[in-house]
């Protein structure tokens, strides 16, 4: 609804009108007697529109999350939109900042918007259903293409990062102290948020058509095992924004989905290896078990101020369950073959063909 009410005021058209910040901004406006700056009109206008700019684009970044979290496809795309992407500039205008420094925080919010460009585009790659795969003109080897030159993308942004916006104690101290924790985290968590479940996406499409993809064109960052070093990187970030400060991720909406993504891979990933007795196995769901009953954690924390998180932790609950039955029943019918076996063996003992000929 707020996306189609940006798109209906026209907040996601660029300006016709620009008004040229140098002459209209660093102007320093007079202040009253209470302190407050008095804008010319040109100022104000050139603020306003600068206003509208950075509502937009916070509103898109939020449909992206809805997006992702009801699996429908995104309201806008890329190519529909033709606001300029939010700079620095444009934070400082539409605060009001006449320093001639510039805030780290203000470099965030116009990286969080890079990624949630790309984010959407993954968001459509990864609702799209089965009915319009079949249909599209494309085949799942482009579908495939389409979701690894996203995650290439999704890499060389994050690898870019400048370096006081990568996730580090410092810089999470930094964005904390200036109330922006909760945007900092969502930046990183929703990073690893993606890789897992492009990574999960590829894989399942990979497994779907063995017989076009050969596994030797499988790229060596695809499978279970790089899903879950991205759910393991989302409990460390949350495990060192818990030492700090977590105001982060308890006040954020939308988080607790990266946490769901995280907690399901792991549990889905205990569900497939429950056959497999072999000791570093069982020290690898000890550790799955161990996250994920963190993560559970953390979603009870976040219910306390998102009363929707119960649905999302009684879910967890339920194929945690599920998860402990199937292996009650993997243990009865692993029993009941060893002992077919020792009977198998006794009745061998007792076969004709071992007594030696012309016995008794």
């Amino acid at each position: 609804m707020a996306i189609r009410m940006a798109q209906d005021l026209g907040f996601h058209q660029s300006s016709q009108n620009d008004i040229d910040p140098t002459v209209a901004f660093f102007d320093h406006a007079p202040l009253n007697p209470e302190g407050i700056c008095l804008l010319n009109d040109e100022q104000f206008a050139l603020n306003q529109q600068k206003a509208k700019l950075l509502i937009f684009w916070s509103v898109f970044n939020m449909d992206v999350c809805v997006s992702l979290l009801m699996g429908r496809l995104p309201t806008l795309r890329r190519a529909e939109i033709k606001a300029p992407l939010p700079t620095l500039f444009d934070m400082k205008v539409a605060q009001l900042d006449y320093q001639e420094s510039e805030p780290t925080i203000n470099t965030l919010f116009p990286e969080v918007v890079q990624f949630m460009i790309t984010f959407s585009e993954a968001v459509e790659y990864l609702n799209r259903d089965e009915v319009s795969e079949s249909t599209a003109d494309s085949s799942p080897l482009d579908a495939k293409d389409g979701l690894g030159q996203i995650k290439a993308r999704l890499m060389r942004q994050y690898q870019s990062l400048n370096p006081k916006l990568q996730f580090s104690i410092e810089n999470y101290k930094t964005f904390s102290s200036g109330g922006h924790a909760g945007l900092f985290l969502m930046l990183h968590l929703y990073f690893y948020t993606f890789m897992a479940l492009l990574t999960k996406k590829s894989t399942y499409d990979g497994s779907r058509n063995m017989e076009i993809t050969s596994p030797q064109e499988s790229s060596g960052d695809d499978g279970p095992e790089a899903a879950s070093l991205a759910c393991q990187k989302i409990v460390q970030i949350l495990n060192t924004a818990e030492l700090i400060n977590n105001n982060g991720y308890l006040f954020t909406p939308f988080i607790n989905h990266c946490i769901f993504v995280a907690a399901s891979i792991i549990l889905e990933r205990s569900t497939c290896s429950k056959g497999n007795r072999s000791e570093s196995q069982n020290f690898m769901n000890l550790a799955g078990n161990s996250d994920f009953e963190y993560l559970m954690q953390k979603l009870r924390e976040m219910e306390g101020y998102f009363k929707g998180i119960g649905a999302t932790l009684a879910a967890l609950a339920r194929g945690q369950r599920d998860v402990e039955e199937n292996r009650e029943s993997v243990d009865t019918f692993d029993a009941d073959v060893e002992s077919e076996e020792d009977t198998d063996d006794v009745a061998e003992l007792s076969d004709a063909g071992i007594y030696p000929a012309g016995g008794w």
